[in-house]
């Protein structure tokens, strides 16, 4: 991001509030006189933003599920476009996998982007829980893996955070997969079928659909190496290919009947509710301080 001498710039438009207009024009033009501006990149003086666009892509077309795993989880523009998605697609599972950095100073960020962006006119089926939308929390862990997958069909892996300088400040670097997921009916139903699926009239999942296995294996304290794994814990892995009974593992009433017996979460592995979202009144949301801090670098823009 480079600043200009009317500050640094939010969706095309100073930050708000608008009243602030001024002290923001006085800010921006000291922080380019003291040489806050970054260079310019030769192949992209202006930026280039292909994380965001093939992240709003993935999301704006997902018609099964929208897994995300990150230690922020506060990019309000991608909480709406799952907002938006999920109004469009009431049947559309959502898994929100979070974690913090105890280094990250402490914000109202995440209530903001859950309570306002979120969930806001979607139904709710108690007082507190969406029937479609599940926030886990891995107690006392990080979790740093970066990563989002949609449908079985695509997927993001790399260093991009769902937080708003990921979207548009810093360098960062995810690898975006796309191939279409192997059809159910094709696909190996046990270890050995897996090993050589062509042999059994079967085909090899996608790498998609394996990385996410893997990955939520994990999550449930099953080894990500068939290899490794005992016979029975083989059966389980093989098992969780099944997309519907993959999806058992976060809510129950999401496998259409079909579970992985024996397989579920980590016991450190909470649920929370989403509604109200914690927030400390000592420290309301501000849009500017959102704008500006960057939980990294410890200093403000």
């Amino acid at each position: 991001m480079n600043f200009n001498e009317s500050g640094p710039r939010r969706r095309g438009q100073l930050l708000l509030p608008d009243s602030s207009a001024a002290v923001q024009i006085a800010v921006g033009t000291y922080v380019n006189l003291t040489g806050f501006r970054r260079p310019r990149f030769s192949f992209a003086p202006k930026g280039l933003f292909e994380f965001k666009v093939a992240l709003r892509q993935a999301i704006s077309q997902a018609e099964e599920y929208i897994f995300i795993a990150d230690q922020s989880l506060y990019a309000l523009e991608v909480m709406d476009w799952i907002h938006e998605r999920v109004l469009r697609r009431p049947n559309l599972k959502v898994i929100l996998f979070y974690g913090a950095d105890p280094a990250d100073p402490p914000s109202n960020f995440l209530a903001e982007a859950i309570n306002k962006h979120l969930v806001p006119g979607l139904p709710l089926s108690g007082a507190k829980t969406l029937d479609n939308i599940t926030f886990r929390q891995w107690d006392n862990n990080t979790v740093h893996c970066k990563v989002t997958i949609v449908d079985d069909t695509w997927c993001a892996i790399g260093s991009a955070n769902c937080m708003r300088r990921s979207l548009y400040t810093d360098l960062e670097l995810s690898v975006g997969i796309l191939q279409e997921p192997i059809a159910l009916a094709q696909l190996p139903t046990g270890i050995g079928e897996e090993a050589n699926p062509a042999a059994f009239g079967k085909r090899a999942p996608s790498f998609v659909q394996r990385f996410r296995r893997d990955l939520w294996a994990h999550y449930c304290e099953l080894p990500r190496i068939l290899s490794a794994a005992t016979k029975f814990e083989q059966i389980k892995l093989s098992a969780l290919l099944d997309l519907r009974k993959a999806l058992a593992i976060w809510d129950p009433r999401w496998g259409q009947g079909q579970v992985v017996s024996g397989v579920r979460l980590r016991a450190e592995i909470s649920k929370l509710a989403l509604l109200p979202f914690p927030s400390s009144p000592r420290n309301p949301f501000r849009q500017i301080q959102y704008d500006r801090q960057d939980a990294d670098s410890r200093q403000p823009f």
